[in-house]
């Protein structure tokens, strides 16, 4: 039976190689995500151990609260320390350096003025100090910086192409600042710290321009030969515990040990969160692959029926036929899986490669990937039981097939009337529908979870009752109506595409060199004739017993290597032109096949369809599990946007927004000088902050505002007593949710104490109304009169601008004068409101862009079931084909039938998908507008549509080769198959 197991695999080798792909597309993802998260976490484990091997001991400030995660990358929310405070560490028996540390905001000017581009890294700025065992950084040319004098890392040299002696800007939160430059420095061996630009200060000008004059965020020591770090930390303890010092709250000293311990679990925490980010989306696909591979298995098995039946009357028993079906499946996820590991190391090198080309980590090291043993452990684990799951059903049923079965040609497929079937669908489906109703009673994450779990429970009601609705619903999109549908869209998508082309071309011809255009063309052509050429080749050379003169797929082939290379040439030349001229071709494709639907060969599409009632629903329900997540997040997400973009016009006054462009926000001298400008009525800034009170203490978020002008450019609502008294010192105003719900009224004080262990009594003047439109900010203190004393850095996120300027002409001065006021602080922009909200949306809107490639993961292994599926089934009625095209079918008739069914099985699973994923996120929405109170549901319809009808170009994708393949099958051989 083993060698019947190998001689089965491999005679069915190229039906299997569809499902082996699908667990290798998942597996590649899984194990890809593990080796880059594993990589790059151990780059920046190494770039920590290195930033602290010589480090002994940190004394800092303790932190009131929250973490490193919830941390800025500028402020780290601790108290500062004043800079004379190393002398007193210096004098301590046992040190033997002292390095003091800032890790600020800094970002150079170009030679043409503008801000140094990082691709999204942070532009940090440092204190230089020449301990060599405690700095990290080496002086590669020049000098260390004095008074007005700067060092930059070698790469922002090579990036600026500033030299030696050049006089150079660089942006800082108080404004641009000129300095001489007079040395480059490089981290160890590389150029940057992964990819960070640093510019460095010498130690009395760092202070001042990166956090607070005279105060340093900590200090690191070295100890002397022979002092232990324990012996270091008990002398530090004991010497800062009874120094006094202005600000000082309470000092905590770590050892060097603790401190790169504590460095590496943030690293940690982070690159775990990412690891199971993209691990989500590869369980997603193993479970999209569930599907693809059973139906393969299940269609295998049926194909077989007369050979396993032959086997049982030759003395195989079902144990045997069980083994023999189940060792098969076993060889394929062992041999898919470790495929998909070796993937997964392609996987990660191109995450790799991207964000270092483009994604700002220019200053990565080269060194290799790492494929940890636990990484080649779960992906072999993971692949190989998905792909057995997937074959437990179609192996019990191959061992229960009689001896007398060899008698019958096929079997009939009850399941779409079956009542078990039936009843355990509609126990999963009362479950779900409970949990649902749960969870739409509970509010926040909890009862988001709880949807969830509703959403899986009805995907699992799915594949029980999918085969009682594949019949009726299959049935009626294979109606001629629906052929109309596709045909309407299938001309506006091929209208829309040829045109888009054809502008697409003119743009990129224009714009581009004649040289560059034609050399990017032969090259993605060459590409193309060569990977699809060698595809092709072996494809040919497989079938031996067919010569080129019989095989009219040569010609087929040449067409495909054509089309694939201008595909490819099109890619390298533009993405857009490319996707343009392929929504053109599916355009037109659509046409052509919709017009069958109302042909004798669209009918027989559609009874195929409906045929197999539980093949029709496994098929298309890879393609539900797709559909209905990106359908889930279309609901949310726009009802985010329009929520975000409704509350905003609606709370906001303001007539113009400045955003900080920048991690760290802008300097208060922004408000002043927009102040001054002509057609400016209001100004007012909101500092984000923290603090923390009551019982039990919980973190609370705090807004810092210009009191005075703030209610003429944000709506509050009605306001209880004045808040213009918030100019009066240790004053707050209260949501009046907020108030109500921990029993507090205007008079009330509060204790609270800020992330930087400072502590305060708060007097309560004012209660207002909408505390949604600013970002749920539930507390109000005054920048000037409060806030500034309790926080380290002033740094306000946002300013809001109301103007006189109503007309156009007005509007285009007062830019213009604002951009002015502003050209010394390039990290505040200044830009109407409206610019401001479609800037925000588009942020989210990127994330989201992120998540719909990679759910794309999941469509592309439907896409493969589906193909695999129709090759299988046609395979399975050879006979009918070759019977079909005797009495006149034509090849073109045939492939048109089978495209027809292919989009009739793809809009069944869209649509159906499209419901749950509607549903479940229109749930989903509710559940969490009760805990922000403004939320709204909006469903987007117009995009919802769209997303069914692109199903029938997933149906056509899928279906050309299976319909290529069957319209060259040779009618005699048809016919005579068994």
């Amino acid at each position: 039976m083993f060698r019947l197991t190998i001689k089965n695999l491999w005679a069915y080798k190229s039906r299997l190689f569809a499902s082996a792909l699908s667990i290798v597309l998942g597996v590649s993802f899984l194990c890809g995500s593990f080796v880059f998260t594993d990589t790059l976490r151990g780059l920046f484990e190494d770039l920590f151990s290195s930033s602290v091997e010589g480090v002994d001991a940190q004394v800092r400030q303790v932190r009131a609260f929250g973490s490193d995660l919830d941390a800025g990358p500028y402020d780290d929310g601790r108290a500062g320390l004043p800079l004379s405070l190393g002398d007193t560490i210096a004098a301590i028996p046992g040190v033997a350096g002292v390095g003091p540390q800032i890790q600020g905001y800094a970002q150079p000017i170009n030679k043409k003025g503008k801000l140094v581009k990082t691709g999204g890294a942070p532009t940090f700025g440092y204190v230089w100090f020449d301990d060599p065992e405690l700095n990290p950084f080496r002086i590669l040319n020049g000098r260390t910086p004095k008074a007005g004098e700067v060092v930059f890392d070698r790469a922002l040299m090579k990036t600026t192409k500033y030299k030696l002696g050049d006089r150079v800007k660089v942006n800082v939160l108080s404004g641009i600042r000129e300095f001489t430059l007079v040395g480059d420095a490089t981290f160890g061996s590389s150029d940057s710290a992964l990819g960070v630009s640093s510019v460095f200060f010498d130690e009395t000008t760092g202070p001042e321009l990166l956090f607070k004059k005279g105060l340093v965020q900590n200090f690191l020591v070295r100890a002397d030969n022979g002092v232990s770090q324990a012996q270091l930390k008990s002398a530090l303890t004991k010497t800062l515990d009874a120094t006094e010092f202005e600000g000082k709250t309470t000092l905590e000293v770590l050892t060097g040990d603790k401190l790169q311990k504590e460095a590496q679990t943030v690293v940690g925490q982070v690159f775990g969160f990412i690891n199971t980010f993209f691990s989500a989306f590869a369980l997603v696909a193993l479970f999209v692959s569930i599907f693809v591979i059973s139906n393969s298995f299940s269609i295998l098995v049926a194909q077989r029926t007369k050979e396993m039946a032959s086997l049982r009357i030759l003395g195989a028993s079902r144990k045997q036929i069980l083994s023999a079906t189940f060792g098969e499946a076993l060889l394929v996820g062992v041999v898919a899986s470790a495929i998909g590991v070796l993937g997964g190391l392609v996987i990660a090198t191109g995450i790799k490669t991207l964000l270092t080309v483009v994604g700002g980590l220019g200053g990565l090291p080269s060194s290799g990937l790492k494929l940890r043993p636990r990484t080649i452990a779960v992906g072999m684990f993971v692949g190989t039981t998905v792909t057995l799951l997937s074959a437990i059903f179609p192996a019990i049923k191959s061992g229960r097939i009689k001896p007398l079965a060899a008698l019958r040609e096929s079997s009939i497929d009850k399941s779409g009337s079956s009542r078990p079937r039936l009843i355990m669908g509609s126990l999963v489906v009362i479950a779900s529908a409970i949990a649902l109703v749960i969870g739409l009673r509970g509010e926040g994450s909890s009862g988001a979870t709880v949807v969830g779990v509703s959403a899986g429970l009805a995907l699992l009601g799915l594949v029980f009752v999918g085969p009682l609705l594949a019949k009726p619903i299959a049935g009626f999109f294979g109606r001629k109506w629906f052929g109309v549908v596709v045909i309407l869209f299938g001309g506006l998508l091929g209208i829309g595409g040829t045109i888009g082309g054809v502008l697409g071309a003119i743009k990129e011809i224009s714009e581009r060199d004649s040289k560059l255009i034609v050399s990017t063309l032969m090259s993605g052509a060459i590409a193309g004739v060569v990977v699809f050429g060698v595809w092709w080749f072996i494809a040919m050379i497989r079938d031996r017993n067919v010569t080129k003169a019989e095989d009219r797929r040569v010609n087929q082939g040449w067409r495909n290597v054509l089309t694939f290379s201008v595909i490819i040439a099109l890619l390298l030349f533009s993405p857009l032109l490319a996707a343009s001229a392929l929504a053109g071709l599916a355009g037109w494709y659509l046409v052509a096949t919709g017009r069958v639907a109302g042909t004798t060969s669209g009918q027989i599409a559609r009874q195929n369809s409906v045929r197999n009632p539980t093949r029709t629903s496994a098929t298309a329900l890879a393609l539900t599990i797709g559909t209905a997540l990106v359908s889930a997040l279309l609901v949310l997400s726009t009802s985010l946007t329009q929520t975000f973009r409704g509350s905003f016009d609606t709370v906001i006054r303001a007539d113009y927004v400045v955003a900080s462009a920048s991690d760290i926000g802008f300097p208060p001298q922004v408000q002043e000088r927009l102040a001054n400008v002509p057609g400016v009525v209001a100004t007012s800034t909101i500092q984000n902050a923290r603090f923390s009170f009551g019982f039990p203490a919980r973190p609370r978020s705090v807004g810092g505002i210009d009191s005075s002008q703030f209610e003429e450019v944000v709506r509050l609502g009605k306001v209880e007593g004045a808040l213009r008294d918030l100019s009066k010192k240790d004053t707050v105003a209260v949501a009046k949710t907020t108030a109500f719900d921990q029993g507090l009224k205007i008079g009330d004080t509060i204790s609270p104490t800020f992330q930087n262990g400072r502590k305060t009594k708060l007097t309560i003047v004012a209660l207002y109304s909408d505390a949604e439109g600013l970002g749920n900010l539930y507390y109000l203190v005054d920048n000037k009169a409060t806030l500034s004393r309790y926080i380290e850095i002033e740094a306000p996120t946002i300013l809001y601008v109301k103007s006189s300027a109503n007309d156009k002409a007005s509007r285009t001065k007062l830019q213009k004068a604002a951009d002015a006021a502003l050209e010394d602080f390039p990290a505040a922009e200044f830009q109407t409101k409206q610019k401001f909200v479609e800037g925000q949306i588009g942020q989210f809107q990127q994330f989201l862009s992120v998540v719909y490639a990679l759910l794309a993961l999941a469509i592309l292994i439907a896409i493969l079931g589906i193909a695999n599926t129709l090759r299988l089934s046609v395979l399975e009625r050879t006979r009918e084909v070759g019977l079909l095209r005797a009495v006149g079918m034509s090849r073109a008739q045939l492939k048109s039938s089978i495209r027809w069914e292919a989009i009739a099985v793809a809009t069944f699973g869209a649509v159906v998908g499209v419901i749950l994923g509607t549903g479940f996120g229109s749930a989903l929405v509710r559940v969490l507008a009760k805990d922000n109170g403004i939320l709204k549901l909006t469903v987007p319809f117009p995009f919802l549509i769209a997303l069914m009808l692109l199903a029938s170009v997933v149906g056509l994708y899928a279906a050309r080769k299976p319909a290529n393949d069957t319209a060259q099958l040779n009618i005699l051989r048809a016919i005579a198959t068994e």
